[in-house]
């Protein structure tokens, strides 16, 4: 199952939130990740990496900004995991694959090594109380509810470290979920077993009757303390939070008796002593620290920065410049559903999204990102075998577009040079806000956007909104189009976050309104259906309603650029998140 992430700088955005699995290349090969360093002796030292955004939280189920999964691989650990190289499943808690029972049914068997923090081992009953959690509607995340509800059906404990996982159907992406839930620890987060009838039948029964008791633990478990202070995270991982200053850094600290420090794998080192983020949001400051070399990696460089860093020869001297094409787009969201309280009633005639797709200056935002990207036609990545080549690219072309307004009513009565129409007895203006992160490699994109809709009569107001505040404005649906950037991983294609309308009706990753009962039947399909052949003909038909209804307007598929001092010994680079493993950074003795 793809998790989705929103990203929130140009070019770089959380099981969930969960968006698009893309399998493309980045510039290391796969013998080049396997290396085997191990003969390599470091000193203890600290690795300083650039965010340029405040994690949203560091909630072990409830936070899901980019920033956020990149500090996840070294707080917490889960079943299994996406090889970063080959993209397959590989096990991590968990003692080796699942053994398929049936075709509803998988036996698990958990490592016998794993220890949390004060000593206990991990048991089964922690895996049914993460799940659990995951699945219960009074648990602050709807968009990991949404992507489980519809399958996960039960599970059955056969020992403390063995269990059976039930689907309430064959689906396609069973086990995928598994490499992406943090496992956490029932006896910290529960020691009083408030939580102790909680069960699947009552996480998806809908308006079930929650004791006060109940609902007064999921009221503490959603709150702040859960997502920002060091004591109230608790997770497998190698390392722990230890301090938050907030707009400024985060620091993890390798843990003194891990229980993983043993094992011989790159996702098991714990070679620096501290990782220290540090938040920096703006450009031009984040390339000083880097020349200063108060930076030691740099996640998610644009591609103004890495133009221009790439041509400094002291940035040549000390850093690589690793460009990497990851699983992902940069597009506007148009919000194709207004209520009357959000959104933009104009944005609902699927003419104006139709024009607007061809007012886009493609060639132009792809020229100010310096090329650092490429077009696709479809939410789908053309490596898929599945993508679909004979939809039409669309392009700039303003007489089609004039022609697609005016056939549609929306004509400039006025001579302002602004398009009206009238809707619901009331003559509108073809006005709307455009909102985007506020920083230059959006702003160009934005400022490129309005000029060209303005001139075949759309009025796009642009609205600059901080990094931190996107997510929020997103899943609250209160937006009229809005340009930023969605990335997923490696794993089983599954849209259902993105586009099916329940994700809409409870305001998950679906922030479009994308989505009818056709596509909700597609949707549904593509997950239960193994035979490969039949799947790709639904996936085809999925990408033809998903180009009608045009709530996404692709602008490029995405390349993510990260600068790695030179000081650390072959810094191993990959397209899955988190395209780096700091964990595993090694310097010379």
């Amino acid at each position: 199952m793809v998790s989705f992430v929103i990203k929130t700088i140009e070019d770089t955005m959380n099981k969930i939130v969960h968006f698009i699995p893309f399998l493309l290349l980045c510039n290391c090969t796969e013998s080049e990740n396997q290396q085997d360093n191990s003969g390599i002796v470091n000193r203890d030292f600290d690795v300083v990496a650039h965010i340029s955004a405040e994690p949203d939280g560091l909630h072990p189920l409830n936070s899901f900004s980019l920033n956020t999964v990149y500090i996840f691989k070294n707080l917490h650990n889960t079943l299994l995991k996406i090889d970063l190289a080959s993209l397959e499943l590989i096990p991590d808690l968990a003692a080796k694959l699942p053994e398929q029972i049936d075709s509803n049914t998988y036996k698990y068997d958990i490592r016998k090594d794993v220890k949390w923090d004060n000593g206990e081992p991990l048991l089964s009953e922690d895996i049914r109380f993460s799940l659990l959690l995951a699945l219960c509607p009074l648990n602050n995340a709807p968009q990991k509810r949404t992507s489980l509800e519809a399958f996960v059906d039960s599970i059955e404990i056969m020992d403390k470290t063995s269990f059976t996982y039930g689907t309430n159907f064959p689906y396609a992406g069973a086990n995928h979920i598994w490499g992406d839930l943090p496992i956490i620890s029932k006896s910290f987060y529960d020691p009083q077993d408030v939580l102790k009838e909680l069960s699947f039948y009552s996480c998806k029964t809908a308006n079930y009757p929650y004791s006060q008791q109940i609902q007064d633990w999921f009221t503490s478990f959603n709150s702040r303390q859960y997502s920002h202070n060091p004591e109230f995270i608790n997770g497998l991982g190698p390392y722990k939070l230890t301090h938050w200053e907030e707009g400024q850094h985060i620091t993890i600290e390798k843990k003194d008796n891990w229980w993983g420090k043993d094992i011989q794998s790159i996702y098991h080192k714990a070679n620096p002593k501290k990782i220290h983020y540090k938040i920096i949001a703006d450009e031009q400051t984040t390339s000083i620290a880097l020349l200063n070399n108060e930076i030691d990696v740099a996640y998610a460089l644009s591609s103004a920065q890495a133009h221009d860093l790439a041509a400094d020869e002291h940035f040549d001297k000390n850093f690589n410049l690793n460009l990497i094409d990851v699983f992902g787009i940069t597009f506007m969201a148009i919000n194709s559903r207004p209520n009357g309280n959000t959104g933009n009633p104009v944005l609902e005639d699927q003419a104006v999204r139709l024009a607007m797709s061809y007012s886009t200056p493609y060639a132009e935002i792809l020229n100010s990102i310096y090329n650092m990207g490429s077009r696709q036609v479809s939410i789908v990545n053309k490596h898929r075998e599945y993508y679909h080549h004979d939809l039409k690219m669309p392009s700039l072309d303003l007489k089609i577009a004039d022609s697609i307004l005016t056939s549609a009513g929306w004509i400039d009565r006025n001579l302002d040079g602004i398009r009206e129409k009238e809707l619901n007895g009331e003559l509108l203006p073809l006005s709307f806000e455009l909102g985007y992160i506020n920083n230059p490699s959006f702003k160009i994109m934005a400022d490129l956007i309005a000029a060209s809709f303005l001139k075949i009569g759309i009025r796009a107001e642009l609205k600059p909104i901080q990094a931190n505040m996107m997510f929020q404005k997103l899943m609250s649906q209160d937006y009229d189009a809005f340009i930023t950037s969605i990335s997923g991983d490696g794993g089983f294609e599954d849209f259902s976050q993105l586009l099916h309308t329940s994700a809409w009706e409870q305001h998950a990753f679906n922030f479009t309104g994308f989505g009818d009962e056709e596509s909700d039947l597609l949707l549904d399909s593509i997950n239960k259906t193994f035979d490969k052949r039949n799947q790709e003909e639904l996936y085809l038909r999925l990408q033809e309603k998903f180009n009608e209804q045009g709530t996404f307007i692709i602008l490029y598929s995405l390349q993510r650029k990260i600068a790695v001092s030179k000081k650390f010994i072959n810094p191993m680079c990959y397209a899955e998140k988190p395209s780096i493993l700091l964990n595993a950074l090694e310097i010379a003795p």
